[in-house]
């Protein structure tokens, strides 16, 4: 069952630092890669399902992350559902 009166709420991912949310791409095992967007390089995640009863979020996310050499990466059509607890 979904939150009664829950809309599709978009946010938009900026830069690493206190208040702001932001996107984070790691690689590791051989190949190392770090990148996060800022406010040049910004991208989405859309809240598309709150389900109280199964305590599951649901939603989408796209992103463009750049390392400290301006390497980017594009990070598109991103998917994710998480359980939650109270």
């Amino acid at each position: 069952m979904d939150i009664e009166g829950f809309s599709e709420t978009t946010y938009i991912l900026k830069t690493e630092q206190a208040g702001e949310i932001h996107g984070k791409y790691l690689i590791g095992g051989g190949i190392n890669y770090r990148g996060t967007t800022n406010s040049e390089n910004t991208g989405t995640l859309t809240i598309t399902r709150f389900d109280e009863q199964q305590h599951i979020i649901s939603g989408t996310f796209e992103f463009t992350v750049q390392d400290e050499n301006g390497i980017q990466i594009k990070i598109t059509n991103g998917r994710f559902d998480l359980n939650y607890s109270n």
